[in-house]
């Protein structure tokens, strides 16, 4: 799923995507092959925040779409697959929206410096999805969407495994996969409740 912008949020989207993906307001962004923004549905129920592209995201620009993607795809998936659930929308983003390396190029995770950085573009992509849940994957993404104060008021907030470690452990046969998932049932229950 690449990303499906619907009204009213199309115009707001088209302003700061075209900004966004100009952005070199740190190293990364002179670095980066493409700016990784967003995948799924705008606006969304669900906003599901990583820390950082991968090689993979940054040579196609979409984030999520390597190894770990298809394991947070899988999780998607099963967990909106019944009712009431299965009409929920959700999208899909990083703290960074540039790949950061380290010196030997490998991928690293992002610095306090580099997510502050990008942490406006995060916020307005939170206003611009307008979810009523956010979940951070792994402990990189929520350490900086608590340090930014990054979930509005009356949003919930559920913290999951992030799926490379879930693929490290076996992906979709393995405990960390059933308890992320159940996890994530809880998180949808308690949405549920909400609306």
């Amino acid at each position: 799923m690449r990303l499906t912008v619907g009204y009213p949020s199309l115009r707001i989207w088209n302003k700061h995507s075209k900004d966004w993906r100009a952005c070199n307001r740190c190293h990364l962004g002179r670095t980066a092959f493409k700016h990784v923004l967003v995948r799924g549905s705008l606006p969304a129920d669900i906003l599901f925040i990583g820390e950082a592209p991968g090689n993979t995201e940054d040579t196609l620009g979409l984030p999520f779409i390597g190894p770990a993607g298809r394991i947070l795809d899988a999780l998607i998936k099963n967990a909106l697959l019944h009712k009431p659930y299965a009409d929920y929308t959700y999208a899909i983003t990083n703290i960074l929206a540039c790949i950061p390396r380290d010196e030997g190029g490998y991928p690293r995770a992002p610095v306090l410096e580099e997510a502050s950085v990008c942490s406006p573009r995060v916020k307005d992509t939170i206003k611009i999805c307008n979810p009523s849940l956010i979940v951070t994957l792994g402990a990189v993404a929520q350490r900086y969407v608590k340090k930014f104060s990054l979930v509005p008021p009356g949003v919930s907030l559920c913290d999951l495994y992030h799926p490379a470690y879930i693929l490290r452990q076996g992906g979709e046969n393995s405990l960390e996969f059933k308890r992320t998932l159940n996890n994530m049932a809880i998180a949808l229950g308690e949405l549920n409740g909400k609306t």
